[in-house]
Parts: C-alpha cells; structure tokens; sequence
C-alpha cells in the first residue's frame, strides 16, 4: 500500500498575472478609477501624472517626431504588450516605423 505524499505551502505565493487575466480583470472594473500597469507579471498602483511629467513626455513626442521624419509615428502614453508576463506597461513615447 502507498502513502500519497501532500505538499504543505508555509511561505505565501506571489501569483503572476499574465496579460489576458489583467485584461479581464480590467474588463470585469477590478481596477476602475485606478491606474495600474502589468509590469513582470504584478499589477501596479501608479500614482497621477505631475504637470511637469505631462509636459515632458509632450517635449520627447514632438522631439521624436521630428528626428524620426516621415514614415514613422510617435506613439505616447499607450498600452505595449512585450510579452505575456511583462504585460501592458504604459511606454512614456515611442517611435513606431509604419507598416511594422
């Protein structure tokens, strides 16, 4: 006769969240009125933009915008998906070639 061995957890798990669970956590108002991002697999509490952050990120768009030329947009403030544990971190400015 065998004995079945049972694993006992002593220490919490930190639980990773993958980007589609954070999207339908988003979906069902789990985080409505908050800002949060997905960055390694955590969901972050981010704190209000300052005025002065504002205007920086307006400076690098327009700054990116015309080092890059034509052929490519400057996409700010906006989800980017690395991958599936990395997750949707807002990316201050980024320059996007078109069609890629």
């Amino acid at each position: 006769m065998s004995t079945a061995q049972v694993k006992i957890i002593t220490e919490p798990r930190v639980h990773l969240w993958t980007s589609e669970e954070y999207y339908k956590l988003a979906e069902a108002g789990l985080f409505e009125g908050k800002r949060v991002e997905l960055i390694g697999g955590r969901v972050i509490e981010m704190s209000a933009q300052s005025r002065p952050h504002v205007r920086a990120v307006k400076r690098a768009t327009r700054t990116f915008e015309r080092a890059f030329g034509e052929g490519w947009f400057v996409q700010s403030q906006a989800p980017l998906d690395l991958d599936d544990r990395a997750g949707v971190k807002s990316k201050h400015v980024m320059p996007v070639q078109y069609g890629a």
